[in-house]
C-alpha cells in the first residue's frame, strides 16, 4: 500500500482504518478458493474457456462458498469509500479535463471515469441520451438461433444444433440480471469499456468426465449433478476500478480506484468485456464544461442586465453645493425604482432591444454536437417543438435504428465470451451450431406481405407456399373451388378436397370452404 499513499494519502488511511488488511490481500476472481491461492496464472498463455491445454474439457474451477465477485460491496467498499466524498465537478476546467483524457490514454482511468459518472447525472441532455438509447435496447427481445441445415459442418446434424440452442436457452434463463448486464455493456458506448464478471453457482457438481454424457441427449434437459459449474450472475464492475498499462495491454483491477497504472492481474476468461474506440462521453465532457461556463456568464448577464437600467435627469437650477445630495437621491431612485425626486426631474429606462442572445445559441450548439455524436449523425435535437407527432415518430425510429445496430454488436460480444464457454462445457469437441442473439430484426408486417403476394398473383406470378408461410407465420392451406357449374373432370392439383367428380357425373357435389364434400 506504500505505492498508493503517494497518490492519495487520505483515502489509504481511511481504507486501513475501516478494513485493516482486507485491501492489502491479493484479489482473486470469483470462484477461486483459499487453497489455490489466486486460482489462476496471469502469466500463463491464454486458453479458451472450458478447454485444457491437451484439448480435453477443462476441469471445473473450484468455487468457494463465499465467492461474491470482485466488485461486490463487501470487498471494495472500505477501499473505495473515499470517492463518495469526492466531487470531481468542483473547480473543473478544460485544462483538467484534457489532463484526465491524456492520463486515460496512458491507462489511468479512475479519475476520468469517476468524472464521467458524475456528468451523466448532471447534464440533462446526456442523461436523456443515455436513457433513450439504453431503454430502446433493453426493450428488444432475445432468441437462440441455429445454423441453417445447408451450412452445417460435416458430421453435424440439425438435432445437435437444436440441443445446443436448448443449452444456451437454459444458460441465459439461469442468469438473474440479464437485462442489467445488457444495459451495462451498452454504457461502453459512452464510457469506452465495460466489464461484467461471471459469478458461478457454488452448489452445482462437477461437469461429467470426458466420455461420460457427451451426447447432446445426455446433457441437455438433464438436471445437473450437485455442484456442476453454471454462470448465475453477471456482476457489473465499475469503470474506475480498471487500469491498463498499455493501450492493448491486459486489464488490471484496482480495488482502491486510485489514479495509477498498477493493479491486480485478473483472468480475462472470467469476464465479459466490451470496448469502444470512440466513447461519447469524451465529447460530452468538453461540451459540459463549455456549457457550464456559458451558463455562468449568462447568469451574471441576467443579474446585471436582467432589469432595465434607469437614468435620472436632475431638475434645472440645482443650487451650488447641493449636487451631491441630488446625486445620492437620484442613485437611490435608480437602484430601487422608487423614491423622492425634486420637481423637474425625469427618469428614463434603457429598455431598447439588445439584439440576439449569444448565450442561448452557444448552449444550443454544444447540445447539438453532443446529440450528433450520440445518435451517429441522425439527430441534432432530442425533441423538435411544433412539429407534431410526425417528428416524434421520426425521433423514436432513430433510436430504434441505433438500438438494433448496437444489439448486433452486443450479441457478438455474448457469442464470443459467454456462448463459447457454455457450449464448450456442455458439448466438448462439437462445433458451434447455435448462438444467442438480441432480437434486432424488424417486426414483420403481415398485412404488407399478404398485399404484395396478392399483387404478384394479379400480375401473373405466384409466391411459394412455404415462403409465404414463413414470412407471415400462418399455417396456409389451399382454398378449394366453390360450388359452380358441372365439371367434366377431377379437381385440379393442390386441392385438399376429399371427393372427386367422376367424368359422367352430371353435377359436382357441394363443397364447404375447406374444399370438403358435403
Amino acid at each position: 500500500m506504500a505505492s498508493l499513499a503517494k497518490h492519495r494519502k487520505k483515502p489509504v488511511a481511511i481504507m486501513r482504518a475501516t478494513a485493516p488488511g482486507r485491501a492489502q490481500s491479493p484479489l482473486r476472481p470469483a470462484g477461486s478458493s483459499d487453497a489455490d491461492g489466486r486460482g489462476y496464472a496471469p502469466s500463463a498463455p491464454a486458453q479458451s474457456p472450458g478447454v485444457a491445454a491437451s484439448g480435453a474439457p477443462a476441469p471445473t474451477p473450484a468455487v468457494g462458498a463465499g465467492a461474491k465477485g470482485l466488485n461486490l460491496q463487501s470487498l471494495v467498499s472500505a477501499a473505495n469509500a473515499w470517492r463518495e466524498y469526492y466531487n470531481p465537478l468542483r473547480a473543473l476546467t478544460l485544462v483538467r479535463a484534457v489532463s484526465l483524457i491524456e492520463a486515460a490514454q496512458r491507462g489511468m482511468f479512475a479519475e476520468l471515469q469517476w468524472l464521467y459518472s458524475k456528468i451523466e447525472g448532471a447534464d440533462a441532455t446526456l442523461m436523456a441520451l443515455i436513457e433513450r438509447r439504453t431503454s430502446a435496447l433493453i426493450a428488444l427481445d432475445h432468441n437462440f438461433k441455429t445454423l441453417p441445415a445447408d451450412k452445417l459442418p460435416p458430421g453435424a446434424t440439425p438435432a445437435m444444433a437444436e440441443d445446443q440452442a436448448a443449452a444456451l436457452r437454459d444458460a441465459y434463463d439461469g442468469l438473474d440480471n440479464l437485462r442489467e448486464a445488457i444495459e451495462f455493456l451498452a454504457l461502453a458506448s459512452f464510457r469506452g469499456f465495460s466489464h461484467l464478471e461471471k459469478i458461478y453457482d457454488a452448489d452445482r457438481a462437477e461437469i461429467p468426465a470426458p466420455g461420460e454424457g457427451t451426447r447432446p441427449s445426455d446433457t441437455v434437459g438433464r438436471v445437473p449433478s450437485p455442484g456442476a459449474l453454471r454462470i448465475v450472475h453477471l456482476e457489473p464492475v465499475e469503470q474506475w476500478h480498471w487500469v491498463r498499462p498499455r493501450r492493448y495491454g491486459p486489464w488490471l483491477y484496482n480495488a482502491a480506484a486510485t489514479q495509477t497504472v498498477r493493479g491486480q492481474p485478473v483472468d480475462p476468461a472470467r469476464f465479459i468485456i466490451r470496448e469502444t474506440p470512440r466513447p461519447i462521453n469524451r465529447v460530452a465532457l468538453i461540451a459540459f464544461i463549455r456549457k457550464s461556463l456559458s451558463q455562468k456568464d449568462w447568469d451574471a448577464f441576467i443579474e446585471i442586465f436582467g432589469l432595465p437600467g434607469a437614468v435620472v435627469i436632475g431638475p434645472p437650477g440645482v443650487p451650488p453645493g447641493s449636487e451631491t445630495l441630488y446625486q445620492t437621491a437620484a442613485e437611490n431612485v435608480a437602484k430601487s425604482a422608487s423614491g423622492y425626486l425634486p420637481n423637474g426631474s425625469s427618469v428614463e429606462f434603457s429598455d431598447a432591444p439588445r439584439g440576439s442572445n449569444p448565450f442561448r445559441e452557444h448552449l444550443r450548439y454544444h447540445e447539438e454536437q453532443l446529440i450528433l455524436a450520440g445518435t451517429g449523425g441522425l439527430l441534432t435535437m432530442l425533441a423538435q417543438s411544433g412539429s407534431g407527432t410526425l417528428a416524434g415518430s421520426a425521433h423514436q425510429e432513430t433510436f430504434e435504428i441505433i438500438a438494433k445496430a448496437e444489439a448486433l454488436k452486443l450479441s457478438e460480444v455474448f457469442q464470443k465470451q459467454f456462448d463459447t464457454e457454455t457450449l464448450e462445457r456442455r458439448f466438448p469437441g462439437q462445433p458451434r451450431l447455435a448462438y444467442f442473439e438480441i432480437a434486432a430484426n424488424q417486426e414483420t408486417d403481415v398485412s404488407t406481405i399478404v398485399d404484395h403476394a396478392a399483387k404478384l398473383s394479379q400480375a401473373g406470378y405466384r409466391v411459394q407456399r412455404d415462403a409465404l408461410a414463413e414470412k407471415t407465420g400462418y399455417d396456409l392451406e389451399p382454398k378449394g373451388p366453390s360450388a359452380g357449374p358441372p365439371s367434366a373432370g377431377p379437381v385440379g392439383r393442390g386441392s385438399r378436397r376429399a371427393a372427386t367428380v367422376e367424368p359422367d357425373s352430371p353435377v359436382a357435389p357441394d363443397l364447404d370452404q375447406k374444399g370438403n364434400a358435403s
